[in-house]
């Protein structure tokens, strides 16, 4: 009879090279939750989610024809008036394409740690209100390595820069896993800019959270998915009444 039988306490989880753990994450996540558990690290997920999309947003803004792209942007504002459209075209125009991709790699750095920090606070303060022993920092590795799915929206955004050397395509087009990209356009464009935002890798990072609470709490299939999705339910249900009210 081993040790780890006779106190009763279950084995610690082989340590993985994050190379594996992320493939793990992917494919087996019971297997790499448990894992992530015992030891939560985070540096490997958030580099590899934070510099894919910087990289791709930086690449994107370098070979972006800025004056279709400022055209396209005021066309989508068609509830404007034409002094409000000519104000923002010379806002725009004001912003070179360089001072543009600086802004846009910042915000979108921030907008990251920002989202990774709202869901780990979210998911700490929920276990701590029943009383589950679960750290912050557990929390944050698990909600970083959920993110991993986010690579493959970098990559479908690489895709569409390459098939347009023009530089003529939209942020909205260039996200080529949103649900209004796979053809859920409807007649209502305040409605395709809420699809636009929604994309698979989202709802697999979004599964994958559901599949780590539910191992970590051990609780059931119903109150891992009301925890994980009715943030985001709330938040687009909303969006979503404004958008058609």
């Amino acid at each position: 009879m081993s040790e780890t039988e006779v106190s009763g306490k279950s084995p610690v989880p082989a340590e993985q090279s994050p190379v594996s753990l992320a493939i793990n994450v992917l494919t087996a996540p019971s297997a790499a939750f448990s894992v992530i558990k015992e030891k939560p690290t985070s540096l490997f997920p958030l580099a590899v989610v934070i510099l894919s999309t910087l990289l791709v947003t930086g690449w994107y803004f370098t070979v972006l024809d800025f004056d279709w792209y400022i055209d396209d942007t005021l066309s989508q504002l068609s509830d404007r008036s034409e002094a409000e459209l000519e104000e923002i075209r010379e806002g725009m125009e004001f912003l070179s394409p360089n001072n543009m991709r600086w802004i846009t790699l910042v915000t979108s750095g921030l907008s990251l740690m920002m989202i990774y920090l709202i869901q780990a606070s979210y998911l700490s303060l929920t276990a701590a209100l029943r009383g589950d022993e679960i750290r912050f920092k557990q929390w944050w590795a698990l909600v970083a390595w959920s993110n991993l799915p986010a690579v493959l929206l970098a990559l479908s955004m690489a895709v569409n820069i390459l098939l347009n050397p023009s530089g003529q395509i939209s942020i909205v087009d260039l996200n080529g896993l949103s649900l209004l990209a796979l053809g859920m356009e409807t007649a209502d464009p305040s409605i395709n800019r809420i699809l636009a935002t929604v994309n698979l890798p989202t709802i697999w990072t979004l599964v994958l959270l559901v599949i780590g609470y539910r191992l970590w709490l051990q609780a059931g299939l119903a109150r891992s998915v009301s925890i994980i999705f009715t943030p985001y339910l709330l938040i687009y249900g909303v969006w979503t009444f404004f958008a058609v009210s």
